[in-house]
């Protein structure tokens, strides 16, 4: 945790699926603020972004007015960022990879909730200098069995490496409850709260 007096807990009320920790809260599905968005008063036909979201009480633009959408859902809207960036993350670690010796180590390296879970289930190759190219909760492990092979000539054998995708958080996940606190039942829900490894606190912290 980055406060030095703070302590990482488990099981606490907070709950990142629930916006915790991310600075923005989503509401249920089928709650109506989901599909209200700002929309020129005399165009009821805006685009669905998540600039234009309004749901949150947001104050539109001057010439724009909130309305309830007919075709802008949140969690649509949500899921396509997501899958954006999913998608340009992929490219991105595609032509990192591309660039490296067929015996460069990296090609080696596997996210995963440990060494263990990484080698078993080659879940998404990771370059190993940023803790957020791996899903929450999991870590970037090298020299295990898994190999990516982008950028290779291709042979006469089929990959068996999965795609590099980033896995969407499990509701379940206890990692998703682990935030940092002096005690349990006073702990932030915040994003500098948030400890998903149990490894995110300073000296005092659990």
């Amino acid at each position: 945790c980055g406060n030095p007096a703070h302590v990482c807990f488990a099981d606490t009320m907070c709950d990142a699926t629930a916006g915790h920790g991310s600075g923005m809260y989503l509401p249920p599905y089928e709650d109506t603020s989901n599909v209200r968005f700002c929309q020129n008063q005399w165009d009821a036909s805006g685009g669905c972004s998540i600039d234009l979201w309004c749901g949150d009480d947001f104050e539109c633009d001057s010439g724009m007015i909130c309305f309830y959408s007919d075709k802008c859902h949140l969690h649509d809207v949500m899921k396509k960022m997501e899958a954006e960036e999913a998608h340009a993350l992929a490219m991105q670690q595609k032509a990192l990879v591309a660039g490296l010796d067929p015996n460069d180590t990296k090609r080696y390296n596997s996210c995963g909730k440990s060494w263990n879970d990484a080698n078993a289930r080659c879940g998404g190759w990771c370059w190993g200098n940023d803790e957020n190219e791996c899903p929450p909760g999991e870590g970037c492990f090298g020299d295990t069995g898994c190999y990516n092979d982008a950028g290779l000539v291709p042979t006469p054998f089929p990959t068996t490496y999965p795609p590099t995708t980033r896995s969407p958080t499990v509701r379940e996940d206890p990692s998703n409850f682990r935030y940092c606190g002096k005690a349990w039942d006073s702990t932030p829900c915040s994003l500098e709260a948030h400890c998903p490894t149990g490894l995110e606190c300073v000296d005092g912290e659990v």
